[in-house]
């Protein structure tokens, strides 16, 4: 009871969508039934009352019959049981049913709409009408004429309340029923789905009828079957009945009958049917185990299945392409089951083929595709016009002229750092097109960069390579810092010695000072520009006993500074004014040598007076405070020539050069 109820109120929606009200008819050749379907409660509701007129013309001789046509169902309150369809109808028809109550109690609980009771009244007898034949005349919605004469045109005029007119017209001699829809089956093991359309018919039949034979025994019905109630949906599925049918072995032939049921529950004349028996099928799909080129480009193709299989093979198929997915031809077809290799010809370039083995009830089950290209040595043409560009993040747009070639597959694009060296594939897979974008790491001491692009085919044959492109990357790689290893204190002065950045692409390198006691910003005080790198500096006019602060930068071509060097810091010396020259040396009797000065500078620590000749090198033969005056110096030697010199050492450490030399020549 749920089921009729849940379908009584999808037909209900379905009634709900039409405009007008609706004809049905049914010819078997000497009968003609007719029904009509209301679709406004308040026409139903007054013909129930008023009944129906059916006018029935002969065309040609314009002979005119009427035929009242009224609810007869009242009788059947009392002589059908409860549950039946004629109770049913006539309590829905019975003016003095309590209809709200009633209709509640066929739902059983169930959740209905009660804003229109009259509009459900109408379709629950619409619904019980579709598979009760006679029903439909004792209701008085349709009518049954059984004096057909096959060469008699005839003319059926249906009126009623509201201003209600339908009308039908019969010519015996040329009417058709409408067909079946083709049947579709599926043979499997000990069981077959049939398949059919029924949006076609959906006007005309409202179920369909499955008969069987098994062994050309008489048929009997399996089945009825109702249509979808939702065929107006856009989802072809539901467009179709699928109906699975389990079968006793794969030995019987299997006969199916399918007629169609139309809306004044009549089954058609004409069916659709179907025989065959239940397969185990091919379980799997064959494989193409050799697929060898020819030198004549013909391809030698050879298959195999499990040998399980091979009895139900029916026949062999092979299809060609041009595409992996398709669109496939046939190639050859009822190839004999016994047959497992063939010669093809190649109809293309690259050719894809695929074997499928039929099964006993035509089902076909197909291999994978296999490729084989027409014998071919010849390259695409080498790529031209590459040109590459790179930005300051690195990334490098390459572009050349696009290959044409029929069997071009796509590029090869290769980098390096070194264009004499092999270089390196940037990719994975072929590029189809002539455009590439690769990133390339930027902190790196390589600033050149290669590129080169090779085009590949079909058959991977690789052109020459095109002309090397060569980029330089952009530096962001600071220089290395100079270095000093060596530095000296000068009187109100200093000197500085420093290895050069070993950065190959220095330009400039820069001395920076800053007097530590007096300064807070230093001062760029010397600048150098490649090649004229110096390594040394000496400077003088600067603060006597003041602390100087000295650093170093490098620049390279780029523009990118090194860091700072490792600073040094260097005490000046105090200046002092002395005349050197204010000494004396005489040579005296006693083989000696007399040695005088006048140096009175309080701030002289010592005098250094320094002796050299032919056999002695020079070495300090005094050590003379400010107040000794003179020193006596013995000559060891005749016949030689001695020289003599000074040098002062301050007090605050500051020591003079040496003076100017004074000989005394001792025969």
């Amino acid at each position: 009871m749920r089921i009729m109820i849940l379908c009584i109120l999808t037909w209900s929606a379905i009634m709900a969508q039409a405009q007008q009200p609706l004809l049905y008819h049914h010819f078997d050749g000497t009968n003609l039934s007719l029904r009509w379907k209301m679709v406004n409660a308040r026409t139903w509701t007054k013909a129930l009352n008023d009944g129906f007129q059916v006018t029935r013309t002969n065309v040609a001789t314009g002979e005119v019959q009427q035929f009242e046509v009224r609810n007869q169902t009242l009788r059947f309150l009392n002589s059908a049981a409860d549950d039946s369809p004629k109770y049913v109808v006539a309590k829905l028809l019975d003016s003095e049913t309590n209809h709200s109550a009633y209709i509640e109690d066929i739902f059983e609980g169930a959740e209905v709409d009660f804003s229109d009771v009259d509009e459900l009244r109408m379709e629950l007898v619409d619904y019980v009408l579709n598979t009760n034949h006679q029903l439909i005349f004792n209701s008085g919605f349709g009518f049954k004429d059984e004096e057909i004469i096959s060469s008699e045109t005839l003319n059926y005029t249906i009126t009623g309340p509201d201003n209600l007119k339908l009308e039908f017209v019969l010519e015996p001699e040329t009417y058709e029923e409408t067909k079946v829809s083709e049947v579709k089956p599926t043979w499997e093991n000990k069981k077959v789905t049939l398949e059919w359309n029924t949006r076609a018919n959906n006007e005309v039949f409202f179920g369909y009828e499955v008969h069987q034979s098994i062994a050309e025994a008489p048929f009997e019905i399996l089945d009825t079957l109702l249509i979808n109630p939702t065929d107006t949906s856009s989802d072809q599925a539901l467009h179709f009945i699928y109906r699975q049918i389990s079968l006793n072995n794969n030995d019987d032939p299997y006969t199916f009958r399918i007629y169609g049921r139309d809306y004044l529950g009549l089954r058609s004349q004409n069916f659709k049917e179907v025989t065959g028996q239940g397969s185990i099928g091919i379980g799997a799909s064959p494989s193409i185990d050799r697929s060898d080129l020819l030198n004549t480009n013909e391809v030698h193709l050879a298959w195999s299945l499990y040998p399980e299989f091979e009895p139900n093979v029916k026949e062999w198929r092979i299809y060609v392409g041009e595409h992996w997915d398709g669109p496939y031809e046939s190639d050859s077809l009822n190839i004999d089951p016994s047959t497992n290799h063939l010669i093809r010809s190649l109809p293309y370039e690259n050719n894809f083929f695929r074997v499928a083995a039929v099964d006993l009830n035509g089902k076909e089950h197909s291999s994978f595709p296999v490729l084989v290209t027409h014998l071919d040595t010849i390259p695409p043409a080498t790529p031209t016009n590459l040109t590459a560009v790179i930005d300051s993040n690195g990334i490098v747009d390459l572009t050349w002229d696009q290959n044409v070639e029929k069997d071009f597959y796509g590029y090869k694009v290769f980098f390096g750092f070194d264009s004499t060296r092999e270089m390196t594939l940037a990719h994975f897979k072929a590029i189809p097109i002539s455009i590439f974008k690769d990133t390339i790491g930027l902190k790196s001491l390589n600033r050149d960069l290669f590129y080169k692009v090779t085009a590949v085919d079909n058959r991977n044959n690789r052109s020459p390579f095109s002309k090397i492109v060569k980029l330089l990357k952009p530096d962001i790689i600071a220089p290395l810092s100079p270095n000093f290893y060596d530095y000296k204190s000068l009187p109100g002065g200093t000197q500085l010695a420093w290895h050069t950045s070993s950065s190959g692409d220095v330009v400039n390198q820069q001395l920076f000072r800053r007097n530590i006691e007096e300064e807070v910003d230093w001062t760029l005080v010397q600048e150098w520009q490649a090649p004229n790198m110096d390594s040394t500096f000496t400077e003088s006019n600067l603060l006597p006993s003041s602390t100087y602060a000295y650093f170093m930068m490098a620049m390279d071509s780029s523009g990118n500074f090194s860091e700072p060097s490792k600073p040094v810091v260097i005490k000046t010396l105090p200046k002092h004014d002395v005349d050197l020259s204010r000494w004396d040396i005489n040579l005296e009797e006693n083989d000696s040598v007399l040695f005088n000065h006048d140096f009175v500078d309080p701030e002289i620590y010592n005098i250094q007076l320094i002796k050299a000749s032919k056999d002695q090198p020079a070495h300090i033969v005094a050590l003379l405070d400010i107040d000794t005056k003179s020193f006596t110096d013995r000559l060891p030697k005749k016949n030689q020539t001695y020289s003599y010199f000074i040098k002062i050492i301050y007090k605050d450490g500051y020591e003079t050069e040496f003076s100017e030399p004074k000989n005394i020549r001792y025969e």
